[in-house]
C-alpha cells in the first residue's frame, strides 16, 4: 500500500471516529443545549454512509 493510500485511510478512520463521537453527543443528553440533536438522523446517515464507503475500499484492496 502506498503512503498516499495510507494517509486517505488515516483521514477516513479519523472521520469515522469524529462522525460517531458526534453522534454519540447528538443522541445523549451529555452537553446541555445540544446543537447536533436536532441532526441525529443526517449524522447517523453519514457514518452509514461513510462506514460502507471504507468497506467497499477495504474489500478491494483485500483482494
Amino acid at each position: 500500500m502506498s503512503t498516499f493510500r495510507k494517509l486517505l485511510w488515516s483521514i477516513a478512520i479519523l472521520a469515522w471516529i469524529a462522525n460517531m463521537v458526534i453522534l454519540i453527543i447528538a443522541l445523549t443528553d451529555v452537553v446541555p443545549s445540544n446543537p447536533f440533536k436536532q441532526y441525529s438522523f443526517v449524522i447517523g446517515l453519514g457514518l452509514v454512509t461513510i462506514t460502507g464507503l471504507m468497506r467497499i475500499e477495504y474489500r478491494r484492496q483485500n483482494k
